[in-house]
C-alpha cells in the first residue's frame, strides 16, 4: 500500500497503533481538504484576518486561538508528494505569536499606547487582552462623553437662540413679536360685529361716528340676488292668491247648481 507521501510500501499491514490511526486520519482529511490546507489557514490568520469593532477583545483572541488549534490536524505540504527532507510540519501559533498578531490588528492609537507603556513586543497573552479591554472601555467612555457634550452644546445654542428671538420680538425688531398681538375693534364691539378680527383703525364696517361704510362688491351682489329672490316670492304669492280665489268661486257655484237640479226633479 502507499504511504502519505505516495510511496508504495511492501511491509505488512498497519497495526492497531497511534501512528496507524494518524495515517488513516490524514488520508481521510486529504479526501475532504486540499493538500496545503494547513498553510492556507496559517496564512489567513497572519495576513487575512481583521478584528471587527463590535467583537470584544477576549472573544476575538479566543477565536484566533481556536482557528490556530486546527492547523496540526489539517493536511499540509509535509504530507504531500512534493515534500522534501527540508519540509517541516506546519504548527499552530503559540501564545506570544497570538499576542503579537492581536497587537498588529489593533487600531494605531492602541499600538502607540502599548509602545509607550511596554516598549516591546507582547509575550503574555492575558496581559495584552487586559490592555485591549482597558483601551476599548476608555474609547467608549470618551465617545459617550463627547456625544453628551455635543448634545449639551446644541441644547444651549437652541435655548440661546430662542431667548434672542424672544428678546427681539419684545423689542419690536426683526419681525416683531413671536406671538401675535391681540386685535380688538371698539366700533364693532359697540355696534355689533367681529370685534376680535381686526383693530379699530382697520375697521371696514363702521365709521368713527358709528355709521356703516359703503358696501363692498360682494355685499352688493348678495343684496341684488336677495332682491331678485324677494320679487320671485311676491309673484308666487300673487299666483297662489289668485288660484285660491278661483277655487273659492268654483266651490260656491257648484252647490248652487246641485240645488237647482234637485228642484227640477
Amino acid at each position: 500500500m502507499g504511504n502519505l507521501y505516495g510511496v508504495e510500501e511492501t511491509e505488512d499491514e498497519l497495526g492497531f497503533t497511534l501512528w496507524a490511526f494518524e495515517v488513516v486520519w490524514m488520508f481521510w482529511m486529504r479526501s475532504v481538504f486540499q493538500e496545503d490546507a494547513a498553510e492556507h489557514t496559517l496564512e489567513y490568520l497572519l495576513y487575512g484576518i481583521k478584528k471587527p469593532r463590535p467583537v470584544a477583545p477576549r472573544i476575538f483572541v479566543r477565536r484566533v486561538k481556536q482557528l490556530s488549534s486546527y492547523i496540526p490536524y489539517l493536511p499540509g505540504a509535509y504530507y504531500s508528494p512534493q515534500a522534501t527532507s527540508q519540509t517541516t510540519q506546519t504548527e499552530k501559533l503559540t501564545d506570544p505569536q497570538v499576542a503579537q498578531l492581536a497587537l498588529r490588528l489593533c487600531p494605531p492609537a492602541w499600538k502607540t499606547a502599548w509602545k509607550m507603556l511596554k516598549k516591546g513586543m507582547p509575550q503574555d497573552l492575558e496581559e495584552l487582552i487586559q490592555f485591549m479591554e482597558l483601551q476599548e472601555s476608555a474609547e467608549k467612555s470618551s465617545t459617550a462623553k463627547s456625544k453628551a457634550q455635543n448634545n449639551n452644546n446644541s441644547s444651549q445654542n437652541g435655548g440661546n437662540q430662542a431667548g434672542s428671538n424672544k428678546r427681539k420680538g419684545n423689542s419690536g425688531q426683526n419681525g416683531g413679536s413671536s406671538k401675535k398681538a391681540k386685535k380688538h375693534c371698539d366700533l364693532c364691539d359697540k355696534h355689533g360685529g367681529p370685534a376680535n378680527s381686526h383693530n379699530t383703525d382697520d375697521c371696514r364696517i363702521y365709521k368713527a361716528d358709528g355709521s356703516k361704510k359703503g358696501q363692498s362688491r360682494g355685499e352688493k351682489k348678495s343684496n341684488h340676488s336677495f332682491v331678485q329672490l324677494e320679487k320671485k316670492l311676491e309673484k308666487a304669492e300673487k299666483k297662489l292668491t289668485k288660484m285660491s280665489k278661483k277655487m273659492e268661486r268654483l266651490s260656491v257655484k257648484r252647490p248652487k247648481e246641485e240645488s237647482d237640479s234637485d228642484s227640477d226633479a
